[in-house]
């Protein structure tokens, strides 16, 4: 049985065990784990370093990702039984624009 000590300096040769998965845009990577234990606004700009990946929303049973606050922690989305899914620069952008449009539509109506 390992002792404790081994067992602690083996997760810390490993690192922190992540708490989101995070996936990618390219079929062939099935995604990469953030390491560290951070905040949605941090795994935001960690992400943003991948010029494959444009941008990444929260996503949580019957709240929409424009409704989380950004500086809230990544632990309180898991609460939510919610995980991180990345979207591509020309996704996010579609979804910008259709979202504008929806809300031009409405202050007319």
């Amino acid at each position: 049985m390992e002792s404790s000590k081994e067992t602690q300096a083996d997760s810390a040769s490993n690192g922190p065990i992540p708490r989101v998965w995070v996936m990618s845009m390219r079929s062939s990577d099935p995604g990469y784990q953030l390491h560290q234990p951070q905040s949605i606004r941090s795994a935001l700009q960690s992400l943003m370093m991948d010029p494959n990946i444009g941008m990444a929303y929260p996503l949580a049973p019957g709240k929409s990702a424009l409704d989380f606050d950004y500086s809230e922690d990544i632990s309180t989305i898991n609460d939510h039984k919610g995980f991180i899914l990345t979207l591509s620069i020309a996704e996010a952008q579609q979804i910008n624009e259709r979202s504008k449009e929806l809300l031009e539509i409405k202050l007319l109506e």
